[in-house]
């Protein structure tokens, strides 16, 4: 039978030792190192032309002058056309450098796989030893995380695209068949992102949705993926979408909820420009309902930040509207505009936010009216229909 201790350990029994470096005073030996930063600052290109370096033992530290094998894994960027193109720029000796690819086998064939830790971590020890690698890059580490450790929930995100960018891989191309696949996908997807699916052991539950889907695209009327099992894995009921908290949390069901928001466009409420992709990085959480006139209401944090309290808008509206009471602001709208009432209704409906209800019922009015809206749009979404 095996237990665990807790002991304590002489610190005069230590024997002090000088730290090896891979890079000498950033990078230790053996030891784990996080380079982390926002999106788009370019830690893939640093780590690639680290690991660069490596091959050709030119990074300055302990192993200055011995070439070193680099294992490679990235859960993003394609090796054909960006991960070989950025080593060959950063002048790597390709044959020094692994990339690491997980398969299920399966009755002789080879699917696909992701690699999850900590599950894999002892075949993958096996495969750096193997190589006898002394760099291994993860890229990003959160993608190979399992669904139950709360990295902010963005591997949750990473398990729904890893399936769907492979079988769109494998779609028909052209006519009814392509867009019959479209449909089958785009109900996958929804239905991922509104369902449980894949809050527990999400790696596992992927590979045999994915299975199930390539059936279904190849033409098999049998195949049933288990996402669409509406008894084991149903849909969020309208008090359940009232309940869901704030999206800045990163919680599944919420950032759901904002993305159903701006299916319809999202167009902010006073410069009208669409949710663009582009367009999104100006944009800011927004309380349709101001916290501090909830705050005098009684009403509890867990009340106020509810993601049907949200919209998203630039910047400059978010500061315009500041605290000012829905009716308050939406009068500014019609009245000291040229918009007139049917443009800001135009506007909020693009958020599937309801107009009447924002400037004459209780708050709790408008949370229901909103999650009804929220509800039907989603319905058909995860049917499959285009909206």
């Amino acid at each position: 039978m095996s237990e665990r201790a807790v002991l304590l350990r002489p610190a005069a029994d230590v024997e002090p030792e000088s730290p090896r470096w891979w890079w000498q005073g950033r990078i230790p030996l053996g030891s784990v190192s996080l380079l982390a930063g926002r999106e788009g600052l370019g830690k893939s290109t640093v780590s690639t032309e680290l690991g660069a370096q490596a091959t050709r033992g030119e990074l300055t530290g302990d192993l200055h002058g011995k070439p070193a094998h680099v294992v490679y894994a990235s859960a993003e960027d394609s090796p054909e056309t960006t991960i070989v193109p950025r080593l060959l720029a950063a002048g790597a000796d390709l044959d020094r450098v692994s990339l690491l690819e997980v398969v299920y086998r399966d009755d002789g064939a080879e699917l696909p796989g992701a690699l999850t830790l900590p599950d894999d971590t002892p075949a993958l020890a096996d495969a750096v030893r193997e190589a006898d690698a002394r760099l291994l890059v993860l890229d990003p580490l959160v993608s190979y995380l399992p669904g139950e450790v709360n990295a902010h929930r963005d591997q949750h995100v990473r398990r729904v695209l890893a399936p769907l960018a492979a079988l769109w891989g494998v779609a028909p191309n052209g006519l009814d068949a392509e867009g019959e696949a479209r449909t089958l996908l785009r109900k996958y997807l929804w239905r991922a992102c509104f369902t449980d699916r894949y809050e527990r052991t999400s790696a596992t539950r992927a590979l045999a949705d994915f299975r199930e889907l390539k059936a279904m695209l190849e033409g098999n009327k049998e195949a049933k993926p288990q996402i669409f099992n509406e008894e084991e894995w149903p849909l969020p009921t309208v008090e359940q979408l009232i309940l869901a908290g704030w999206p800045t949390k990163k919680d599944r069901l919420p950032r759901a909820l904002m993305a159903l928001s701006l299916r319809a466009g999202g167009y902010d409420l006073a410069d009208g420009a669409p949710a663009t992709r582009e367009h999104l990085a100006e944009r800011e959480y927004h309380h349709l309902f101001p916290v501090a006139r909830l705050k005098e209401q009684g009403k509890s944090e867990s009340d106020i930040y509810r993601a049907l309290n949200c919209a998203l808008v630039t910047w400059k509206t978010n500061r315009n509207i500041s605290a000012k009471t829905p009716e308050k602001y939406l009068a500014e709208r019609r009245e000291g505009t040229s918009l007139g009432e049917d443009e800001v209704r135009r506007r909020l409906e693009s958020h599937l936010v309801p107009y009447d209800e924002m400037v004459s019922a209780t708050y709790e009015e408008f949370l229901l009216e909103r999650a009804k809206r929220m509800h039907a749009m989603m319905v058909k979404l995860c049917t499959g229909q285009s909206v």
